[in-house]
């Protein structure tokens, strides 16, 4: 894989080894022409299901991943939140409890969740099933070509 951010849309059985899950049948995966032998911050993955924490918020559940990722005070973080969940879609719902979203919204919640500590790979099986056409298109084109961070004239800043 080469630098910036690598977007793969995988089935199961690839993204376990591709994230260092588990090691391949056979051969070795590489990243930066290095074997992945086990998970990395460098690689983040995202599900067909969700997996949101039931008892944070929208916000709580895009801060939860961001706590790890270095150099980021907690406003920087509230920031790198925010800009991903409006990116997605959500910002009116940053204070909604989970349950309360449909699914396709919980499936946003993840994605923002997901490319908020800004990955060099993002590894998804089938991110957008959940949602309809038109969030999907909207989510792509609010971002083009970049799923991974805020473009250079941005306001957030990832460290």
């Amino acid at each position: 894989m080469s630098r910036g951010l690598s977007r793969s849309i995988l089935n199961s059985s690839r993204i376990r080894p591709g994230c260092g899950l588990e090691k391949p049948d056979s051969g070795q995966v590489l990243a930066d022409g290095k074997p992945i032998t086990e998970p990395g911050r460098d690689r983040m993955v995202m599900f067909q299901e969700p997996a949101l924490f039931p008892w944070l918020d929208v916000m709580g559940n895009v801060l939860f991943g961001l706590k790890l990722k270095p150099g980021l005070n907690a406003r920087e973080r509230r920031e790198v939140a925010e800009f991903y969940l409006k990116l997605v879609g959500l910002e009116r719902f940053m204070r909604a409890p989970i349950h309360q979203l449909s699914g396709g919204m919980k499936q946003r919640v993840a994605l923002a969740r997901a490319l908020a500590p800004n990955p060099r790979v993002l590894l998804m099986d089938e991110p957008f099933a959940s949602l309809d056409a038109l969030n999907a298109r909207a989510i792509v084109r609010r971002h083009p070509g970049n799923l991974g961070g805020p473009q250079k004239d941005d306001p957030v800043r990832h460290a």
